[in-house]
């Protein structure tokens, strides 16, 4: 980090293993959204003015996992509240029935795998909600996952090799064998 910066006083919590597979422009091309228990227009708002934006264009194509209604609401044709525990299992049941699985999520499941450019957008904080998007992304694998970043440029943090594993332009770190 130094040499890029100039300093070694670098404190990030990012991580590079919810690394994006898409990008805002791909949010505006999509023709179904999904978001995973984040609460967009809050965490980062010019994400969820994109998904807002798309969700106006493409009616019936936004579905949103959270806890509590939130601005989204207007514009979602499916918005899933309740407990935590509640949530944790609706979403398992959409990921198991976007797998194959039949079950109480299966046309909702259908419509996402029908779409030609889906997205998810997850809560990269949540190893439970990575792990759901990783699976639908095994399952589907045309659908692009963004990871809503909870910190303004937290993916340039990432970008610039300030996370363990990576240098800069997210190349891999060779490591060495020690024998």
């Amino acid at each position: 980090a130094r040499e890029v910066i100039g300093t070694n006083n670098i404190f990030s919590s990012e991580s590079a293993d919810c690394l994006p597979d898409g990008t805002y422009a791909d949010v505006e091309a999509a023709d179904d959204i999904t978001v995973l228990n984040v609460d967009l227009t809050e965490s980062n708002p010019i994400l969820g003015l994109f998904v807002r934006m798309t969700a106006r264009k493409n009616e019936g194509g936004l579905r949103v996992f959270y806890p509590k209604y939130t601005a989204l609401k207007r514009v979602a044709s499916e918005f899933y509240t309740g407990k935590p525990s509640e949530l944790v299992s609706l979403m398992e049941n959409f990921v198991k029935a976007i797998e194959g699985e039949n079950n109480a999520c299966s046309e909702v499941a259908n419509r996402v795998k029908s779409a030609k450019n889906p997205v998810v957008i997850f809560n990269p904080y949540s190893k439970f909600d990575a792990t759901l998007a990783k699976r639908i992304k095994t399952a589907l694998p045309n659908v692009k996952l963004i990871p809503c970043k909870l910190k303004n440029n937290s993916q340039g943090i990432v970008d610039m090799g300030c996370a363990q594993g990576v240098l800069p332009g997210l190349k891999p770190v060779e490591t060495q064998s020690l024998e």
